[in-house]
């Protein structure tokens, strides 16, 4: 009776070690924040459909950092096809970069994230500005990218052409909001970044 006794509080005991050391590998954001806690980071974005913005708003909730929107000077259409056929269009088409309503000094940040929708084959204009606008010297980017269904093209060697000096990591590419899977994905991105660090 008593070596049975004995034998069920060892299996509690087996147990209860495992369980202590399984905890931490079920952190997995907090790990993420963890190995960027030496960098500031700061996360941009351009949203027009609110699918970039939501992109935006889950990678901050993984690394921390200060969440930014980029606001044109003067705002975009809320229509679809006066926007894409228009001025979007347009802009384009003419390398227009609108001014911004509003600007932050990135000086003392490490890490940037850069977040634009795909428009036109290439990465919104406001982002262009935002881009051609500072100084990236040693900053190191990452992109995240919405789209609609063409993919990301060659924004991140736009980025990298326009964000003179800094060092470009692998873009998140997203399709509209990135479905039922995006934190995990999302995560999975990071990790994989970040890992190679």
């Amino acid at each position: 009776m008593m070596k049975n006794f004995l034998v069920v509080v060892f299996l509690i005991l087996i147990a209860l070690v495992g369980s202590v050391y399984t905890l931490p590998q079920n952190s997995e954001s907090k790990d993420v924040k963890m190995n960027r806690v030496d960098k500031k980071i700061l996360i941009v974005y351009f949203s027009w459909s609110q699918n970039t913005k939501s992109i935006a708003e889950k990678i901050q909730k993984q690394v921390g950092g200060d969440l930014f929107f980029i606001e044109p000077d003067i705002l975009y259409p809320s229509d679809y096809n006066k926007l894409a056929y228009g001025i979007a269009k347009e802009q384009k088409d003419k390398d227009i970069r609108p001014p911004l309503k509003n600007k932050i000094n990135i000086k003392s940040y490490d890490i940037i994230f850069v977040g634009t929708p795909v428009w036109w084959h290439t990465m919104a204009p406001v982002i262009k500005t935002f881009l051609s606008e500072n100084n990236f010297a040693e900053k190191t980017i990452i992109p995240f990218i919405t789209h609609g269904g063409g993919g990301s093209y060659n924004i991140t060697n736009e980025m990298l052409e326009l964000a003179k000096g800094c060092k470009i990591l692998s873009p998140l590419i997203v399709y509209e909001d990135g479905g039922n899977n995006i934190d995990k994905n999302i995560l999975q991105w990071l990790n994989n970044l970040f890992s190679k660090k």
